[in-house]
């Protein structure tokens, strides 16, 4: 149903043409938890006030304001402690080829609640909020889910198969059987259309929606799996392939799949992330719309108190 659309994808870009495909293909909004929004907007504010009132640290670079700290937040009636870093820099070329260690990680649980890291960029004390609430939409859906599920995600054996291949560098076969399995699951997917929500409404230019989803995480996993697919495709003979024998062998021993099945799978979780972009997209528009006509999107509900630390 989506060849003509997935064929365009070429050399890491989607064009202009595919992102109106993309918003044609399905008009229905893609459901955004309004919980999760306003508490990264909470956040947002809080890690603001938090950069601006914290003396500068010694760096080894001058041309980097280094800044760190923490704070504590209640969401869900859950202690979550933020733990920031913070670099400014000069101008945005070095903002974009320096390397930072980025700490930016899953939410993680502790003896007296929950703890995330996030690392923040500036350019001249301008907060690039785009990225960082990106990552941290993510990570807070996953959180909403399992809280309001009561049990960990099914299928998470397999899960943690995938995310072991993903991790394979020396194995780009591998990878790409890990990134197929792993981006498959439909709470990643759920979690990474949050986040390319939240980085669309964040985004220091919104009205380039359709130019700003290209940077999103969610439509460069869109390509590679295009790529992984075709990979996969094209191998002959894969039960001999010495880049595949030994991984194919524990996916049919341990959980009964078969080589044409990630293909299929892959083929599948294509489709319904091109559906979840066009959703995704459509609604950060209709709501960049309204927050421009001055409208209030998402009434505070009182989901996150600030606690000082």
């Amino acid at each position: 149903m989506f060849e003509e659309l997935i064929e365009q994808i070429e050399h890491d870009e989607i064009n202009n043409d595919i992102i109106n495909k993309i918003t044609r293909i399905i008009n229905e909004e893609r459901s955004i938890p309004s919980e999760i929004t306003n508490i990264i907007n909470d956040i947002k504010y809080r890690l603001n006030d938090e950069v601006k009132k914290s003396p500068s640290l010694p760096y080894n670079k001058n041309y980097i304001t280094f800044k760190k700290g923490q704070f504590d937040v209640r969401i869900f009636n859950k202690n979550v402690k933020i733990i920031w870093e913070y670099y400014s820099f000069i101008s945005e070329y070095l903002k974009n080829k320096v390397f930072i260690n980025n700490k930016s990680g899953q939410l993680r649980k502790t003896i007296d609640g929950y703890e995330i890291n996030i690392t923040v960029r500036a350019v001249n004390g301008k907060i690039d909020f785009a990225r960082t609430l990106e990552a941290l939409q993510h990570e807070f859906e996953h959180f909403w889910e399992r809280l309001h599920m009561g049990h960990p995600y099914k299928g998470m054996n397999l899960y943690k198969v995938a995310d072991q291949l993903l991790c394979d560098t020396y194995n780009d076969y591998n990878q790409s059987i890990g990134r197929i399995l792993y981006m498959s699951r439909k709470w990643e997917q759920r979690a990474y259309a949050n986040g390319v929500y939240q980085y669309l409404m964040s985004h220091p230019v919104p009205n380039l929606t359709r130019e700003n989803i290209k940077d999103t995480q969610l439509y460069r996993a869109l390509i590679f799996l295009k790529k992984d697919v075709e990979k996969l495709k094209a191998v002959k003979e894969p039960s001999q392939h010495p880049f595949l024998r030994a991984t194919l062998s524990k996916l049919r021993s341990d959980f009964g799949i078969q080589y044409e099945q990630i293909i299929t799978i892959g083929e599948k979780a294509i489709d319904n992330i091109v559906r979840i972009l066009g959703r995704t997209l459509s609604k950060a528009e209709n709501d960049l719309s309204k927050k421009e006509n001055g409208e209030i999107l998402f009434p505070n509900h009182n989901y996150i108190k600030m606690n000082n630390s």
